[in-house]
């Protein structure tokens, strides 16, 4: 059952951080783990006509999300989000990519989502990578380049009125830095 819900988190992202959550038990699932895959189905028959419309447009922004403290979880330090404050039916949450973009240049990602069509914004969440064991500056060097937050950090809320992570505008420079050559 999980299998068949994974492969259907390719098409269905909104579904594939809570099924990634409930694969991490199939080895020896519980009975609060076969509720949570009776609520993903219930919510699979209940969205089965939903979809996402994305709208062309020439201008391209990237959005990163991070979670405020990814060290609580103690399940899996690179979750994005504690899986507390996901919840399937919150669309708004769930329809977010998750990404680490830090990884890729804008070239790689748009290939990636094209068939997603095309937005102005592409919103994501993003692990925190630390270069630094006790650091507080987050790794974002890429492939032939480095990505730079712009501009202040924008707080994001979850329905019940916790801080889950930040709103952050990412510029990816191409060189190394202090030297990079902002991109379009």
């Amino acid at each position: 059952m999980v299998g068949a819900l994974h492969y259907l988190g390719f098409t269905r992202l909104d579904i594939a951080f809570t099924v990634h959550c409930v694969s991490k038990f199939m080895h020896q699932p519980k009975d609060n783990h076969w509720q949570s895959v009776k609520r993903i189905l219930r919510y699979l028959k209940f969205t089965v006509g939903y979809a996402l419309h994305f709208h062309n447009n020439s201008y391209h922004s990237l959005q990163g999300f991070s979670d405020e403290d990814w060290a609580a979880d103690k399940l899996e330090p690179t979750v994005l989000l504690k899986e507390k404050d996901i919840e399937p039916a919150n669309t708004a949450v769930s329809q977010i990519v998750p990404a680490n973009v830090y990884l890729h240049k804008p070239e790689f990602l748009s290939e990636i989502f094209k068939d997603y069509g095309q937005t102005d914004h592409w919103y994501f969440f993003i692990p925190r990578d630390r270069r630094y064991r006790n650091g507080s500056c987050p790794s974002r060097s890429a492939n032939g380049g480095y990505w730079k937050a712009t501009g202040a950090d924008k707080s994001i809320i979850n329905s019940y009125g916790k801080l889950i992570g930040f709103k952050k505008s990412l510029v990816f420079y191409r060189g190394k830095p202090p030297n990079g050559v902002k991109t379009n």
